[in-house]
Parts: C-alpha cells; structure tokens; sequence
C-alpha cells in the first residue's frame, strides 16, 4: 500500500516534472489524483482521531485503576490504625546523641531499661 507521500511523487509529481506543457485533459487528470491524495489524507487523519479516541478511553480506565488501588492502598483509617501503637506518648522515649556522629537518636525507655541495659557499638567522636 502506498503512503500519500508516495502517490503524490508517482502520479501527480512525476506527471507535472515529466511534461510541462499542460493540456486540459492532463489538468482534469492531475485535479483527479489531487482529489485521490486527499481523500487518502481525510481518511488517514480520520484513522489516526479513532486511534487517539481509542487510547484516550484506555488512558482513562488505567486512570481509573490506579485511583481506585491508591484508595485501598493509602485509606487513612487503616493507617491511623495501623499505626496507633506507635504514637510518642511524652515521657516513653529518650532521646541520646550518638557518640560517633552527635545524631540525636530516640529509643523507647523500655528497650534502655530492659535486661542487659543498652550499649552503643559506635565509636567516639
């Protein structure tokens, strides 16, 4: 299958290149495969709006997806929930520079009190 591109060199562009003495009948022929191109121009543009038409409604149904998993994924209820048991209540944690770096670093008072104590592995500054 020729592309427009192709027809037009072939047919009119070779006609107009190869005799430059124009005759009506040679007009009336040039204006017919002008006509031809066109049509096959119409149609491609007319193609390529379905093809864009086609992928828009896949775009939006993608879209639609990846709304509906960000909703199950990120449901603030489940979260607060979830995460409950980790809320900083004043006074369980301790915060302790670390002696390699100074980095304040925050530990639960249990874990420090608990049996065998706490020790850094972390050399000094």
């Amino acid at each position: 299958m020729e592309t427009a591109k192709e027809k037009n060199c072939l047919s009119a562009g070779g006609m107009i290149d190869g005799d430059s003495s124009l005759k009506e009948e040679r007009i009336r022929f040039l204006f017919e495969k002008v006509l031809e191109i066109l049509d096959e121009l119409a149609a491609d543009v007319e193609e390529m709006a379905e093809a864009q038409d086609e992928l828009d409604d896949y775009l939006q149904e993608i879209d639609f997806d990846l709304a509906y998993l960000e909703d199950e994924l990120s449901d603030e209820d489940d979260v607060d929930e979830e995460w409950s048991d980790w809320d900083d209540k004043p006074g369980t944690f301790v915060e302790i520079p670390c002696a390699h770096c100074g980095y304040l670093v925050s530990f639960d008072e249990d874990f420090l009190s608990g049996p065998g104590g706490f020790k850094s592995a972390a050399p000094p500054l």
